[in-house]
């Protein structure tokens, strides 16, 4: 019977550790019948009146069969307990002498840390995990309570040690709240850990008399400021330290505005020493842009600016170690001429490439451009200038291959005098005004260049000091067909009426092929009034920027109605194209219409 038992019983330990069923064992007979354990139980080879100890065999939570599976650990003559709780015959181990009990320590719970523990707006948070599965995928949300923390805010992988590392900002619809939950979880739900920080109130406002000072507690002056306060100047050396309490000495910005005022126009120099990161606008416009982290450096510039107030705004940030920025200015004491700037584009987009004080306006680069880093085709370039202008009507000039854009500010007046933005051959182009009172007025001009030759020049002429009704027209004479460059000469001339028959308006200029533009300031009463024309050339005339008569030859006449006392710039432009060339201009009074 013993003999029989024991295969038995290997063949039961076996199917037992890779959690198989067992087959019972047959019913005992009467005298070998046994009750449930605990109850004391009698083995072959054991007295009945002897408690037997038993050990049940069940599978690790985390290991399966196999090595490393379940462990049998039983002192000599212990029956065993399979998974469906039979009593087996007795084991006889090798030997008599008991094996050690093992011991483990268990895996400690997932936890998380945020930092910091309190936070402001706009802040970045630090979130760290410990004692995670290696290799599951975490998903951070955020809530003001745990059944609320169903935000997503960033994602994360363990590593083989337990550990992860992520981070992300604070959004502006929690700036307000006291506190928040931050809870992680893997992908199952199976583990998750909660962590919670609070979040300081933002400073109210306070009344501003020097720069409107926001602070952030980031680089990138993203969210809401930490900390707003007046500035009265922009002058620090934080060194290691912290720009205000509460704040942290590394990863902050700071954005500076006011409107600062320019007691005298004329060129004003700007210089901003910083370590790190620093931009700067006048009125709207980036005029330094070092948006990086480095050592200590300074950037100066020059612009124009007119008297008044003009809107400075100055970003800066700090990432780490040192942190100090100063700004201040200046009038130049210099007259630089043009304040310039090149752009390698043909838009004038983006930021220039080149800045610099040009004294004339006057270029013919060729082919080459101006010159590194500026490219030598498909490139653009804006002027400013200030200068006096006297009482009178002016002639503005531009002659540009390709295009050009020249304005006029004229005290709130921004007037465009000239608009040719186009590929063009070598051309002159022009625009009169009348300056109704002298002063310091501000000229813009845009230059485009697209493909060959760029060249550009651009100036104004005092025409003549008459602004209302005046009895002379100004005659200005080119020897050449298209009014290019520079007239030959001007003159006053009371009228438009000529013959010059087999000879030429004047020996400095040729008998055939040569233009002529006229220009004169009259004043109208109200009606409709008949201009006329007679020419064996070409002509063209406008009425203010009204084009009346286009590239006109004959006996030409239009109309033009005013419906009050009316004041007009006139401007006729003339081609002789032979000798015998010959014009009359004149208007009057359309009596069938009136």
């Amino acid at each position: 019977m013993r003999r029989l038992l024991l295969p038995c019983l290997a063949l039961a330990v076996l199917l037992t550790a890779c959690e198989l069923p067992v087959t019972p064992t047959p019913t005992p007979t009467p005298e070998e019948e046994e009750t449930p354990f605990p109850t004391p139980t009698r083995v072959i080879g054991r007295p009945t009146d002897t408690p037997v100890p038993v050990v049940t065999i069940s599978l690790s939570p985390t290991r399966g069969p196999g090595p490393g599976g379940p462990t049998i650990i039983a002192p000599f003559g212990t029956p065993i307990i399979g998974p469906i709780g039979t009593p087996l015959p007795e084991l006889i181990t090798p030997t008599g002498t008991p094996l050690p009990t093992p011991t483990g320590t268990p895996r400690p719970p997932p936890s998380i840390t945020v930092d910091p523990a309190t936070v402001d707006p706009g802040a970045r948070i630090v979130v760290r995990g410990a004692n995670w599965v290696p290799g599951q995928g975490i998903l951070i949300t955020l809530g003001e309570s745990i059944p609320e923390a169903i935000y997503h805010m960033t994602t994360a992988v363990v590593l083989g040690d337990g550990h992860f590392e992520t981070a992300f900002f604070l959004p502006d619809r929690w700036s307000n709240v006291p506190a928040l939950v931050v809870r992680a979880r893997n992908y199952d739900s199976s583990f998750q850990a909660i962590a919670t920080f609070t979040i300081v109130a933002p400073t109210p406002t306070p009344v501003i008399t020097g720069w409107y000072g926001e602070y952030f507690g980031n680089r990138d002056l993203r969210g809401k400021p930490i900390l707003v306060r007046d500035d009265r100047a922009i002058d620090f050396n934080w060194d290691i330290g912290a720009p205000a309490p509460g704040m942290s000495a590394d990863n902050f910005s700071v954005r500076w505005t006011s409107q600062i005022n320019i007691p005298t126009e004329g060129i004003y120099e700007f210089n901003v020493t910083s370590n790190d990161g620093v931009k700067m606008f006048i009125d709207e416009r980036l005029y330094i842009n070092d948006w990086q982290a480095g050592d200590t450096r300074s950037h100066s510039i020059e612009t124009t600016l007119s008297s008044g107030k003009h809107r400075i705004r100055l970003e800066y940030f700090d990432a780490t170690g040192p942190a100090m920025i100063k700004l201040d200015w200046k009038l130049s004491t210099r007259d630089r001429g043009w304040s310039a700037e090149y752009y390698n584009n043909t838009d004038l987009g983006q930021d220039p490439v080149l800045r610099r004080f040009d004294s004339v306006l006057d270029f013919n680069w060729g082919n080459l451009g101006p010159g590194v880093p500026v490219k030598g085709e498909n490139f653009s370039a804006y002027w400013t200038r200030r200068l006096n202008f006297e009482t009178g009507r002016y002639g503005f000039y531009a002659d540009a291959d390709d295009g050009v854009r020249v304005w006029l500010d004229l005290e709130d007046t921004r007037k465009k005098l000239i608009d040719e933005w186009h590929t063009a051959e070598p051309k002159t182009y022009f625009n009169d005004m009348i300056i109704p009172k002298a002063g310091r007025y501000s000229i813009d001009v845009a230059f485009l260049q697209l493909l060959g030759d760029a060249r550009v020049h651009v100036w104004r002429e005092l025409l003549t000091n008459c602004i209302a009704d005046c009895p002379d027209w100004v005659g200005e004479y080119y020897d050449n067909p298209g009014w290019r460059g520079q007239p030959a000469f001007r003159v006053n001339e009371g009228s438009i009426d000529f013959n010059w028959q087999n000879g030429g308006p004047d020996n400095r200029i040729k008998a055939d092929h040569f233009s002529v533009r006229w220009t004169r300031t009259v004043t109208l009463p109200p009606g409709t009034f008949r201009f006329e024309v007679n020419t064996n050339g070409i002509v063209n005339m406008w009425i203010d920027d009204y084009m009346l008569i286009v590239a006109g030859s004959g006996q030409l006449r239009a109309f033009r109605n005013f419906g009050g006392e009316t004041t007009v710039r006139l401007r006729v432009e003339f081609v002789g194209v032979s000798n015998g060339a010959r014009i009359q201009v004149g208007w009057k009074p359309d009596e069938l219409s009136n």
